[in-house]
């Protein structure tokens, strides 16, 4: 038994103004189009009274039966059907792994929109996810925000991203009541670790131009008496909303963003500090820490 194989289209993003029973405007970011085809009308008041993502194309050959192909062809030509873009690095799979609830209940609706790649949300601060730190998965884009900070848990992440084959750390955190993204890191690519990027911003703020005693002595000190200890940032919702809109740029500037972005080589060392009191961002390229090995072949 032969069956027969449908295509799946994706809808793009849209605003719809109804000029009257017979007439509709749709707005999207590509432009505006006028429809006033009836059929055609009344599926797109139901793809968004829906919030429908996707149409198969079976609905369309029993909505528009022998127009269907002219129906499709309108959709593709005025960017109401969208075509997912490929994925940079050859990266298949997208894994976020958080502590913190609060980015976690709202990261699957803002970091993987419209991204043509398979994605799962980590929770780790549940005991039965604590398993996939000892396991691996080849092709793999690993997206971490820790608050609490834990160097244990950075520790078994970088380690995790050591085994998986071609795959890329981008590790994100709050610290110092500043929201960081180090650089892409690449265990292939022997580029500057998470622990290069720690390493240096530790050395920084142990340093207080006043003589008090600094931010970093006083965790070192607590570090010594209990080495789990864990760093938390409290935030607001201004600082989520920052936090996820900055993750979700840079996940879009080199893993989906289309056309023809290109990347500078330098741009991959490109790491990135918000302050979550003023809102100020800064961006610099991550160096090797000497007291870290990940540089050695």
């Amino acid at each position: 038994m032969i069956t027969e194989e449908y295509t799946t289209y994706t809808l793009n993003n849209f605003v719809i103004y109804e000029i009257n029973s017979n007439e509709l405007v749709l707005m999207h970011n590509y432009g505006i189009v006028k429809i006033k085809e009836a059929r055609l009308i009344e599926e797109i008041k139901k793809w968004d009274n829906n919030n429908i993502k996707s149409v198969h194309e079976k609905e369309l050959m029993d909505v528009f039966q022998e127009d269907y192909s002219n129906a499709i062809a309108f959709l593709e030509s005025n960017y109401i059907f969208i075509t997912k873009e490929e994925v940079n690095f050859s990266i298949e799979k997208c894994i976020f792994l958080s502590n913190n609830d609060e980015i976690l209940k709202v990261s699957r609706e803002y970091l993987f929109e419209n991204q043509n790649m398979k994605n799962s949300i980590v929770n780790l601060n549940e005991e039965s996810n604590s398993t996939l730190l000892s396991e691996k998965y080849s092709n793999t884009l690993y997206v971490v925000f820790m608050n609490p900070y834990s160097k244990e848990i950075a520790s078994k992440i970088t380690s995790l991203v050591r085994r998986s084959e071609n795959s890329i750390l981008l590790m994100s955190y709050t610290y110092n009541n500043n929201f960081y993204i180090d650089s892409l890191y690449s265990p292939q690519a022997f580029n500057p670790c998470h622990f290069c990027h720690i390493g240096h911003i530790e050395s920084q703020l142990r340093v207080d131009s006043t003589g008090n005693i600094s931010y970093q002595q006083i965790i070192d000190s607590i570090y010594k008496d209990e080495p789990k200890f864990k760093v938390h940032t409290p935030l607001n919702k201004n600082n989520i909303l920052n936090i996820l809109s900055l993750l979700s740029n840079k996940i879009s500037k080199y893993f989906t963003l289309k056309n023809g972005r290109i990347i500078h080589n330098e741009e991959l060392h490109e790491c990135s500090v918000f302050d979550l009191q003023t809102n100020n961002y800064y961006t610099d390229y991550s160096l090797h820490w000497e007291l870290c090995d990940c540089y050695e072949k």
